[in-house]
């Protein structure tokens, strides 16, 4: 797995050194851009666009809310939408179904979610709440690739010892908990600080913010970049911009 995503960045991390020839004047380029989650690895995205950075490359972008990394990387795979800020394991999936996944930026290096329960839970760790049902995104998401990884290495089956249910984002996954409905829900930052605000309502019971992890990234199928490889060139070079001066 490993040896992939190296091989997925080093090909996109060739497109911002290619093709810098002067920008011609015309009308602005619209990328529709899809996020899984509203979250930090986002900001990179918001920076280029407040900064400048992309009306200097003549593009502009839209962007649309997806309920999680499933949704979000089935519109990519369609076509409805350009790119995707999403998760490195999308772009895997993507090559193995054929269609060519590609990172074009990396926006985070540490894995961006932790998951909480209420207060009162006694759970130290994930393996705790065997028998429980958990709040992941959507199936197929980065939430649910993450729990099922920490549920094998806890030595435990992740569709016999638990229930993994479709929340959605961050403030369905909050009234799931005060609901009863979930013992414990996966949050990204700035979600996880805005909950744990919340003095004596929320804990932390496994932080999986500490792994080196590709959860955000900017991603593109071949398709796309064969078709818009100046776009592709552009749009790297304006967040990587935004990359360094944040």
């Amino acid at each position: 797995m490993r040896r992939r995503f190296k091989s997925l960045l080093f090909a996109a991390a060739l497109l911002p050194l290619a093709g810098l020839s002067s920008i011609a004047a015309s009308a602005e380029t619209l990328l529709k851009i899809g996020v899984a989650q509203l979250s930090a690895g986002g900001l990179p995205i918001l920076v280029a666009d407040q900064k400048g950075f992309f009306a200097e490359e003549g593009l502009k972008y839209e962007r649309l809310d997806f309920k999680g990394g499933g949704p979000v990387a089935q519109a990519l795979a369609s076509g409805s939408i350009d790119l995707c800020i999403c998760a490195a394991d999308h772009a895997v999936h993507l090559q193995d179904r054929g269609l060519g996944g590609k990172v074009l930026v990396a926006l985070a290096e540490q894995h961006s979610y932790a998951l909480i329960g209420k207060v009162d839970s006694t759970a130290k760790s994930i393996a705790d709440l065997k028998g429980e049902k958990i709040g992941i995104t959507t199936a197929g998401s980065l939430t649910d690739t993450t729990v099922r990884y920490a549920i094998r290495k806890a030595g435990l089956d992740p569709d016999k010892d638990f229930i993994l249910l479709s929340v959605g984002r961050a403030g369905a996954q909050k009234a799931a908990l005060q609901a009863g409905a979930i013992a414990g829900g996966m949050f990204s930052t700035p979600d996880i600080q805005i909950v744990m605000a919340e003095k004596g309502t929320y804990r932390i019971i496994e932080d999986f913010r500490k792994l080196p992890y590709p959860a955000q990234d900017l991603i593109a199928t071949d398709t796309w970049l064969k078709a818009h490889p100046e776009d592709a060139r552009k749009v790297a070079r304006a967040v990587v911009k935004a990359l360094r001066l944040i």
